[in-house]
């Protein structure tokens, strides 16, 4: 049985309704910032660009949640990030890498906040 993501499981009444909020939550949004910390302790740093609920992977019991698809994660120019990011994945961009193709630690933070959000 294949995991489903975070956004597999919110967009799912019956699914969303297996879980415990707001514990469950709390420990996803850990477990997402935990990842991030270590990708940006790393050096040289990496920058995942693609932080969004459908790339966030859930255990199968419901526990843990796995931020993955790392496939977007270099320091690359902007316009590699949004020829294979896609247009779709705009909404959950910093304002910075929109305006200015600034690619750093903070696009990640500015999408773990749209995330929680």
């Amino acid at each position: 049985m294949q995991t489903k993501s975070l956004w597999d499981v919110l967009s799912h009444p019956k699914l969303a309704a297996r879980l415990s909020w707001p514990k469950q939550k709390i420990q996803y949004a850990i477990d997402v910032c935990r990842a991030l910390n270590y990708m940006h302790s790393l050096r040289p740093k990496l920058i995942h660009c693609n932080v969004k609920s459908s790339k966030v992977r859930l255990s199968k019991d419901y526990r843990d949640a796995k931020l993955n698809c790392f496939d977007l994660s270099r320091d690359q120019p902007f316009e590699s990030f949004i020829a294979k990011a896609g247009l779709t994945d705009i909404q959950w961009s910093a304002p910075e890498l929109l305006i200015q193709g600034d690619n750093t630690e903070q696009v990640d933070i500015y999408a773990f906040g749209v995330l929680l959000f």
